[in-house]
């Protein structure tokens, strides 16, 4: 069928779980971790005509991941997921892009009054560690880190009043209520130097529970779930200048109080029963303005990904069919900047790894030196059709918790 293409295609190992062992004398560090790795090759043949000559087996996937981890240990999460995506893009010239997530299981070193213990570990589920990579070819490396299943409880402090209410409405205000929630939050760096991500991470689920919680001897009041989860984020944004996007979803777990007027006694709040379904759930993605990221993982459709490239490509195409337009196409990586043509609108700043395009070299002067010259070139176009841009065809939501759609595109 000529009007059909593939939009993404890519295959990996999922759940290559693992117990990495290391020691130091008669002292025994453990990691134990999740890891799933993910490859798209330069080219769709083995979906499209069956030939696998570039296909990588995920068995071969599976050992070199295992292979890695007995070289080079895990000193964090995140430097490991680094060293996957490093190896698949120095290793393998058919691979276009590569994408690893890994989590951790939260085993603690034990204490016997107060001395830790040189070789046996103890189980907190007190949150999930985890972290992803990824990275196109010629592209960044993206990292994110986060924690989940951290599930947190107040037990006064929180009320939820004021809402709007119709005929619909059945829920009652309570300026005193129990606050229980299971939580999930990642968040997105900048450019990755040499940060010690352990520190980061403990520093980060520090602000998670001090923001949640408020001060130990009188808490801190929250108007609702939504003014809890704001809390966090600006706590984390304001401590920790490493990170850039913070993204935090706060399921919400009810508790009713039992009525026990028919068994004689009077319940003040003392007995209660969990709702476990259904439960509300909020979330909210912070970033700071002068790194403001549109990545794959915030939008919650991916086909309004692939419908904004395609628009811009339109775009871009019908201005370089103009004999005065300095366009055209070339290397990859070159960074396009859309702005109003009266430069009163929003600058947006977009590096495309698949459809890139610069302005031409100026006479006399060689393409490498235009490049270094041009890194961003200025595209002024109409307010209407920025705004169609934008509000058509590229709408920046929270994404769906379960989909990931893959960075075609970044805002700078």
């Amino acid at each position: 069928i000529k009007d059909i293409e593939v939009l993404n295609c890519e295959y990996g190992k999922n759940t290559i779980k693992f117990l990495r062992l290391h020691r130091e004398g008669k002292k025994h560090f453990v990691k134990e971790v999740e890891v799933c790795a993910h490859l798209r090759l330069t080219s769709p043949q083995e979906y499209l005509e069956g030939n696998n000559s570039l296909v990588i087996p995920t068995d071969t996937i599976k050992n070199i991941v295992l292979v890695l981890a007995k070289k080079n240990g895990i000193s964090s999460l995140e430097q490991f997921a680094i060293d996957i995506c490093n190896h698949f893009m120095t290793t393998f010239c058919q691979v276009a892009y590569v994408k690893t997530y890994i989590q951790e299981v939260p085993w603690q070193r034990l204490h016997e009054d107060g001395v830790p213990h040189i070789h046996s570990f103890i189980c907190v589920p007190d949150g999930i560690r985890f972290c992803e990579a990824e990275q196109c070819r010629n592209g960044p490396l993206v990292v994110f880190a986060g924690i989940k299943d951290l599930k947190l409880m107040k037990t006064t402090q929180s009320g939820f009043e004021g809402f709007y209410k119709n005929e619909h409405t059945t829920l009652p205000e309570r300026h005193d209520r129990i606050l229980c929630g299971e939580l999930f939050c990642k968040w997105s760096y900048g450019e990755c130097k040499d940060f010690d991500f352990d520190c980061i991470w403990k520093k980060i689920r520090e602000c998670i529970l001090e923001a949640f919680a408020g001060p130990p001897d009188c808490g801190e009041y929250s108007p609702s779930y939504q003014k809890t989860v704001n809390c966090i984020q600006m706590l984390v944004l304001s401590r920790v200048s490493q990170v850039q996007v913070i993204e935090v979803v706060l399921n919400n777990t009810f508790y009713n109080v039992v009525d026990m007027k028919n068994l004689g006694l009077n319940n003040d709040k003392e007995v209660l029963v969990p709702v476990e379904a259904p439960y509300g759930s909020c979330a909210c993605t912070l970033g700071r303005k002068k790194f403001f990221e549109a990545q794959g993982h915030m939008l919650r459709d991916e086909r309004k990904y692939l419908e904004f490239l395609t628009c811009l490509e339109r775009f871009l195409c019908a201005t370089q069919a103009d004999s005065n337009s300095p366009l055209c196409q070339d290397d990859l990586n070159t960074s396009i900047t859309l702005s109003s043509a009266n430069n009163q609108g929003d600058w947006l700043s977009f590096k495309s790894s698949h459809h890139p395009f610069c302005s031409k070299p100026d006479a006399g002067e060689n393409r490498d030196t235009s490049q270094k010259r041009r890194k961003h070139m200025n595209l002024h176009i109409s307010q209407s059709t920025l705004e169609y841009l934008q509000h058509t065809a590229f709408s920046i939501t929270p994404r769906n918790m379960q989909k990931q759609p893959k960075p075609f595109l970044s805002v700078l």
